[in-house]
């Protein structure tokens, strides 16, 4: 009796799994999955943070890094001629990559940052005005323009450089 129940319920199983692999989502229907490039998820490391003041306001300059830049194809940055990036959400910035700082919570801190070359990921900063809440986490998207791609990082901590 025992083998006659495993017997139906391996059968069930079998008989599933092609089932399932027919209903499972493909490509066609979601067409951004097939734009995305390959590439390496960035690593964020903090720098440093110092003070700056701009037109009189003070800020904490947090400087950031991707510390595997160098992992980036240079034409992974470069705009076909003649093409405009697509569904441009960062208004007039003409570069291909961008990149978006946001809190551990998904709180937007900077937006479209532009990057032009892998080189240009080797530092960045942004600024948070003096007196606003310092979030214990932060973390970078890489945003392709052209395709639609975006690449997001590792959580690191603007107090101590800590990451998760």
């Amino acid at each position: 009796m025992r083998t006659i129940k495993l017997t139906i319920l391996v059968l069930a199983v079998l008989t599933a799994i092609p089932a399932a692999r027919t209903n499972g989502q493909t490509g066609a229907m979601h067409p951004e999955i097939l734009k995305q490039v390959p590439a390496a998820l960035p690593k964020l490391a903090l720098l440093g943070a110092v003070a700056d003041t701009k037109a009189g306001v003070q800020y904490h300059k947090i400087a950031l890094a991707i510390m595997n830049w160098e992992k980036y194809n240079p034409d992974m940055f470069a705009l076909p001629i003649g093409r405009k990036p697509t569904g441009n959400s960062c208004g007039d910035i003409k570069s291909r990559i961008v990149l978006v700082v946001y809190s551990e919570r998904g709180a937007l801190l900077s937006g479209c940052i532009p990057m032009s070359q892998p080189g240009d990921l080797r530092t960045f900063s942004f600024l948070i005005r003096k007196g606003s809440s310092v979030p214990q986490f932060i973390y970078a998207v890489m945003n392709d323009q052209y395709s639609g791609a975006v690449y997001r990082s590792n959580l690191v901590s603007p107090w101590s450089g800590a990451t998760k």
